[in-house]
């Protein structure tokens, strides 16, 4: 009697167990190995379903450098036996989208969770790189991020790809703008704080924007510490060389009268 119990118990388990496996429904994705620039990140994605059930589930991409969208998830009733086919539509690949490896993921939150991914790789954009130096000379040997006023500044940009097209816009200190194309020189007329931004693009390549600010003042720094330092040192130098030739003096006259001093006491003995 006990020996039937447990194995009606155990029957029921296995009964329980595989009514509500066949009830699980069932996850799959379809997506393209490969995105390249101007491509939308797309794919199909189905739910299998063997009862009358309602589903809730999360659609969506993850990749290592594009920032993740807002995660909502979605509620779906699928009838015994049917499926549910679903179009997953995401970012469009541009030349800000590095190359990388991403992952299409599909998760069934309720009533149970289950979740399948694919992996697909992006060809997008490569990267290079660029700079902008502000100089105070046309061969851009003296940087500088400081001016005087009525200066030259020279704008010059620095990057190992031939001919990359340069979008440059100068914000003066008054607000005013000033688009320029680079290398460019420009003579500054006002005193403040000068912002220049510069966006470089090439056709495969990822584009960059760069900033840079730099300030105008009316003259040079006078600085009188420095100057009264300057005199000090100069001063010191004077002193040191004065107490060198005396010393040298010194000796020289002490050598003289050694000198003497023996020339005579030799006469005397003699």
């Amino acid at each position: 009697m006990i020996k039937l119990i447990k194995f009606s118990a155990i029957f029921f388990i296995l009964v329980f167990l595989i009514s509500n496996t066949n009830a699980l429904a069932t996850p799959s994705i379809s997506i393209k190995k490969e995105f390249k620039i101007g491509d939308v990140i797309e794919f199909n994605y189905t739910i299998n379903s063997s009862m009358d059930q309602e589903i809730e589930y999360l659609v969506g991409v993850d990749c290592p450098e594009i920032p993740q969208a807002p995660l909502i998830s979605t509620s779906k009733n699928i009838k015994e036996n049917e499926s549910f086919t679903g179009t997953y539509a995401g970012l469009a690949i541009d030349n800000l989208i590095t190359s990388q490896r991403c992952f299409a993921y599909l998760s069934i939150l309720e009533p149970y969770k289950d979740s399948v991914s694919k992996e697909f790789v992006i060809n997008g954009a490569s990267v290079f790189s660029f700079s902008l130096n502000l100089c105070e000379d046309a061969l851009c040997e003296k940087k500088s991020k400081v001016f005087i006023k009525d200066s030259n500044v020279y704008i010059q940009h620095v990057s190992p790809i031939v001919t990359p097209e340069i979008t440059a816009i100068l914000t003066y200190p008054n607000k005013k703008t000033q688009q320029l194309t680079l290398p460019a020189t420009i003579k500054v007329e006002q005193i403040g704080t000068y912002e220049l931004e510069a966006t470089a693009s090439k056709e495969g390549y990822k584009t960059i924007t760069k900033k840079e600010m730099f300030g105008v003042i009316e003259k040079e720094a006078n600085i009188p510490y420095a100057k009264e330092t300057e005199k000090q040192k100069n001063g010191l130098s004077w002193i040191v060389v004065t107490g060198i030739i005396l010393v040298i003096l010194f000796i020289l006259i002490t050598a003289i009268i050694i000198y003497k001093k023996k020339k005579v006491n030799l006469y005397n003995f003699r």
